[in-house]
């Protein structure tokens, strides 16, 4: 439950039945899946397109996940830790992991794709480590996609984005935002219920409330070893 309480308040308009079968530990992670599913429906993603994920972190991977439900074909996702571009790669089928410090991604997506390029491009880094021959992910998305592409940024950051609009023009290609969520949770639950997502893969570990503060310590400090972790009232 968000906010760190056994009970809250809302209207009845707000809620969402769970399945019985579904754990309470998965249905926690509905939030989450709904922002992935949120990102898939604003950039449109649909069956036999090609798509690249800047940032393996919580958000990335949920758009990755997402993201398996529509397409089969290969998915490219990029960081700069292996911890999570492993998550990534076991826990879905077809996926190229890249990690930046060691390639340039834009260059090893191209090679994939014939010099192509991605159907869609989605930027979920917010903070971007800066990397020596590698452009900003924002830009780097660009120069992934195909002509006619779409670039989705979520990442949130209080930087500034050097982009070249020249590049996204030149392929007519669109650049969208996607934020939260908008009427993705019953789209979430349908697809944890039915077993088409990989929870496990997000979870870290579970700790009681007592230790609330230290999660968020673990979170910051050691983003190799933790993802996502859930806090158990129990």
């Amino acid at each position: 439950m968000r906010g760190f309480c056994q009970y809250v308040a809302v209207a009845e308009s707000m809620l969402y039945k769970v399945p019985p079968h579904l754990s309470s530990k998965y249905a926690a992670l509905v939030e989450i899946y709904a922002i992935g599913f949120h990102a898939n429906k604003r950039a449109g993603v649909k069956s036999g397109e090609t798509l690249a994920i800047w940032g393996a972190g919580r958000v990335g991977q949920v758009i990755l996940q997402a993201a398996r439900t529509k397409t089969k074909e290969k998915i490219f996702v990029v960081d700069i830790l292996d911890s999570r571009l492993k998550i990534a790669a076991e826990s879905n089928n077809n996926i190229i992991a890249i990690n930046a410090l060691r390639e340039n991604p834009v260059e090893v997506i191209k090679r994939y794709t014939d010099g192509k390029g991605v159907d869609i491009a989605f930027e979920a880094v917010g903070h971007a480590y800066p990397v020596k021959d590698v452009v900003h992910p924002v830009r780097g998305c660009i120069q992934s996609i195909k002509g006619g592409g779409t670039v989705c940024v979520l990442g949130l950051s209080d930087e500034a984005a050097p982009i070249v609009f020249k590049e996204l023009i030149w392929k007519e290609a669109r650049i969208i935002t996607s934020r939260v969520s908008h009427g993705e949770f019953a789209e979430a639950i349908d697809q944890l219920a039915k077993g088409n997502l990989n929870p496990e893969a997000l979870i870290s570990e579970i700790m009681p409330t007592e230790q609330i503060q230290k999660a968020f310590e673990l979170l910051e400090s050691n983003p190799e070893r933790y993802l996502k972790i859930l806090i158990d009232f129990n």
